[in-house]
């Protein structure tokens, strides 16, 4: 994933204690105020219940699986947003998530703690491994469940969002359902903001609704890539609904009109040639192994062209023999008016073997009169 840099800090909501606007195409924060906040994710646990158990069922098909209905936990079920679970019924494990992501059902993330046969607490354990395998610093979780003492950050929640989109986008597609049927029980999504816009696809929000994690899709930008724009809203205890809701739609209106996201290189194409050492070359190509893009405001964007936006590759000088393709080399850092956006990963484009033994030789000499330090006369 990205390295991430804050392009721009908005007191966009004076009632919001944390919010982010993140760009899915970019890996890049527009907008946000106290991302890295550590608060109580509340009914946003779920999510990390919901990809843990995804997680842990990789390569099966989610279709085909069941999930039995363990006889502990009955007294927190029964406290929950219940789905009327009886001990010992056999439930498909989709309709599971499906409950999680339409309706919050809390019954629903308890069972789903014991997938593969785990125990609640071992289940917590997996959910703080993929979370910290997620880049989620600001975060750790002690129940699959809404509980005290758990934290996590808008930021880590927007993460967390694009970790599901990209992996398992069948399932993120369950977030824009608007009501969820279970053993004849018609339950309706709590997500407000999905009545507010073609555009929105999910993706949860709190009992209240006046918390968000949000999704809208922008526009494609080019034939199979697609912008879309995730919101995090964490107010205050006092925030309102329709005030929160409005707060979500400035951001998303904001993130479209007032940002640019373009393409600076393609997967595969050589962004810079580095010396080797060493080697049966002495230059070495390398290239991202995923599309370059960069986010940048729009105003700023009219105002200095593209010729504001300069690269800088650093790597470890000389890059010595043997190398081999897709090793990661070096980084490349874009800036826009001597500020950095981001950087991104340059790995070498193919293998590079040792040289010949003379060739070594010249080379090693090379190196060590280039260590070596010039003396004072």
């Amino acid at each position: 994933m990205p390295v991430v840099f804050c392009l721009l800090t908005t007191g966009n909501s004076a009632l919001a204690l944390s919010l982010t606007l993140f760009d899915s195409v970019s890996g890049m924060v527009l907008i946000e105020k106290e991302q890295h906040k550590k608060l109580n994710p509340g009914d946003f646990v779920q999510l990390m219940t919901l990809y843990t158990a995804l997680r842990l069922t990789d390569g099966k098909d989610h279709l085909s699986l069941t999930v039995t209905v363990p006889e502990s936990n009955i007294a927190a079920r029964q406290n929950a947003r219940r789905l009327y679970l009886r001990a010992g019924q056999t439930v498909s494990f989709n309709g599971l998530i499906k409950a999680v992501a339409v309706t919050n059902a809390e019954e629903a993330c308890h069972v789903l703690a014991g997938t593969n046969g785990l125990n609640t607490r071992e289940f917590v354990e997996k959910m703080n491994f993929y979370a910290a395998e997620a880049g989620m610093k600001n975060s750790l979780f002690t129940s699959p469940v809404t509980a005290p003492g758990q934290v996590s950050s808008a930021y880590d929640l927007a993460l967390l969002t694009q970790e599901i989109r990209t992996r398992y986008p069948d399932i993120f597609a369950l977030f824009s359902e608007k009501t969820f049927s279970f053993a004849g029980n018609n339950q309706r999504n709590r997500n407000l903001l999905l009545w507010r816009g073609d555009d929105i696809d999910g993706v949860m929000s709190n009992k209240t609704s006046t918390a968000f994690i949000a999704s809208s899709v922008h526009k494609k930008i080019t034939a199979d890539t697609e912008r879309r724009l995730i919101a995090v809203y964490l107010p205050d205890r006092n925030a309102r609904t329709d005030v929160s809701i409005n707060q979500v739609l400035t951001l998303f209106r904001k993130g479209r009109a007032d940002f640019e996201t373009i393409r600076l290189f393609t997967a595969g194409t050589p962004v810079s040639a580095l010396e080797v050492l060493g080697g049966n070359r002495n230059r070495l190509e390398v290239a991202a192994d995923k599309d370059i893009w960069v986010s940048i405001d729009r105003a700023k964007l009219a105002a200095r062209g593209t010729g504001g936006i300069t690269g800088r590759v650093e790597y470890k000088k000389p890059v010595l023999a043997p190398v081999r393709k897709g090793d990661e080399i070096a980084r490349l850092h874009v800036e826009f008016e001597g500020k950095e956006l981001s950087s991104f990963p340059l790995r070498a484009m193919y293998d590079i073997g040792e040289g010949s033994t003379l060739s070594r030789f010249i080379d090693s000499v090379r190196l060590k009169l280039n260590a070596e330090p010039t003396e004072k006369k």
